[in-house]
């Protein structure tokens, strides 16, 4: 109970002289009593004081009728005493402005004073937060007794519940617009979708409209029961603090941990919930720099991957082999100068490959999309760096460039190496990364060797590393392009960079 009134009523104490300004600080806390919000836990509690009392009452927030109400149940108080206030003095925290209180920490919990904000005010503030939480939880969820798909999104702050119904008599589909409830409800004709206060990540969805016979067997002992009733699904997500989901894909990265520049390499791992950052020592030692509780992994609509958290943001260039991480602060990598700064190189690295030539090349007013772009983006070192402001080759045949081809001569090696040639297709630029899907990328390429080898190599679309393994004396290699993805806005098909190691065949 001492803990509390040290973090509870030392708010009011800064600018006092605590042995003379006691009344007045009696008189500050009396003038105080109102709602209070726990932005946290999106929860309403009302903080009242008497004499050298004080009382705490949770409260209810309905954002439909738009009123306030005190709940039943627990509440809290106690005394205030020259004491503690004393020693609250020196150890709350508190925020306040013009003698008047602004936010204040309770039990570690921080509150903002609402003061004299009115009904409509006090609902934006929470639905804020509300949108925040709820939008964390949008995706697709299959509902393993009723065989269901539950679908939420968000367009702007308005949710959507699209319910596919799968049942052997029911064969379906339903969109039911949301409203807000309370902070943790969302509802709408016979459905709801609420947030498990007790445990961040949970939710469920309650089907009122369409009863569900219960998967317990009835008791013998009670014939005349019918044991069906609204259906109640429950669901896990992955809790990010202040994260947009806007265009947001649920995605798997093809490594647990990736390496990324900053002063030197470093490392992020992730596994679970947490994330942890860590800088490069050597192969087997890292050392720890930070831990972090709740992350997301993702792909947007440009077809880039991320891994964000509260307070660290990744953009991926991903493969099963090879990959590339820039680390971010700002709301995206373009935004981030200091980050381009850290990630981008001036100069990429071209080791193993002597020429390329293509049958084609697009030109325009400040460009040549030339082939021997895609053998210097980006430096092979400890950490792959992206080159600054990389061109890729564009063919320059009218339509998609069906037939159009690259072939890539190599510098002599051990003649019994084998080739690995790594790729990474489309217009990749992590400035502008919208240039991904505005352009065509390549969607198959039939791969031809000076050995007499051949296959088809298929791309995903999505922006990654690709490779193929040829066989040993691999001297020329040409690639033709079979099939693209077609561009949202140019029908120009591209290719970033080509890179290639010599690899042992026998380790393969």
């Amino acid at each position: 109970m001492k803990k509390v009134f040290l973090l509870l009523i030392g708010l009011f104490c800064a600018g006092f002289c605590f042995a003379d300004e006691y009344d007045d600080l009696i008189e500050i806390l009396h003038n105080s009593s109102g709602y209070c919000y726990n932005p946290k836990e999106m929860s309403i509690e009302y903080f009242s004081y008497k004499g050298d009392t004080y009382k705490q009452q949770p409260c209810n927030l309905n954002m439909k009728e738009k009123t306030i109400t005190m709940a039943g149940g627990w509440s809290s108080g106690g005394l205030l005493n020259k004491n503690v206030l004393k020693q609250a003095y020196m150890f709350s925290e508190f925020k306040f402005s013009d003698g008047k209180l602004l936010s204040f920490y309770y039990y570690d919990k921080k509150y903002l004073f609402l003061g004299d904000k009115n009904i409509d005010q006090i609902i934006a503030l929470v639905k804020e937060d509300s949108v925040k939480r709820f939008s964390q939880a949008c995706g697709a969820y299959t509902d393993e007794w009723t065989g269901r798909i539950y679908l939420l999104s968000k367009t702007s702050e308005a949710f959507k519940l699209t319910i596919e119904y799968n049942e052997p008599d029911l064969h379906k589909t339903e969109s039911i617009p949301l409203e807000f409830v309370n902070p943790f409800t969302l509802e709408g004709n016979g459905r709801k979708v609420e947030l498990y206060t007790w445990n961040e990540g949970q939710f469920s969805i309650t089907d009122i409209k369409t009863d569900v016979p219960s998967p317990y067997p009835p008791s013998p002992y009670e014939d005349d029961i019918n044991y069906s009733g609204p259906h109640v699904s429950s669901f896990r997500y992955t809790p990010v603090k202040d994260l947009s989901t806007e265009g947001v894909i649920e995605t798997e990265l093809q490594y647990k941990k990736y390496t990324f520049y900053d002063k030197g390499a470093n490392i992020v791992f992730y596994d679970n919930n947490l994330l942890s950052i860590s800088q490069y020592v050597s192969e087997k030692n890292y050392k720890l720099k930070e831990t972090i509780e709740g992350f997301r992994v993702y792909k947007d609509a440009d077809g880039w991957k991320h891994i964000d958290s509260k307070s660290q943001k990744f953009l991926i260039i991903d493969g099963e082999f090879y990959n590339l991480a820039f680390n971010y602060q700002k709301n995206s990598f373009r935004d981030d100068i200091e980050a381009q700064n850290k990630c981008l190189v001036e100069e990429g690295t071209n080791r193993n490959i002597k020429a390329v030539h293509a049958s084609s090349t697009l030109k325009d007013k400040s460009h040549v999309y030339a082939a021997e772009g895609i053998t210097d983006a980006f430096q092979d070192s400890a950490v792959f760096r992206w080159k600054k402001n990389n061109i890729p080759w564009v063919e320059g045949k009218i339509g998609d460039g069906i037939d159009e081809y690259l072939e890539i001569e190599l510098n002599p090696y051990n003649a019994g190496m084998g080739v690995r040639l790594i790729l990474v297709n489309g217009y990749v630029d992590p400035i502008r990364p919208y240039l991904f899907k505005q352009n065509n990328r390549v969607k198959t390429f039939f791969v031809e060797t000076n050995t007499g080898y051949s296959e088809d190599l298929t791309f995903r679309d999505e922006v990654e590393f690709t490779f193929v393994d040829l066989p040993a004396r691999t001297s020329r290699i040409k690639l033709t392009i079979k099939d693209v993805y077609k561009g949202t806005k140019y029908d120009d098909t591209c290719l970033s960079a080509a890179y290639v190691k010599y690899i042992d065949l026998s380790e393969r």
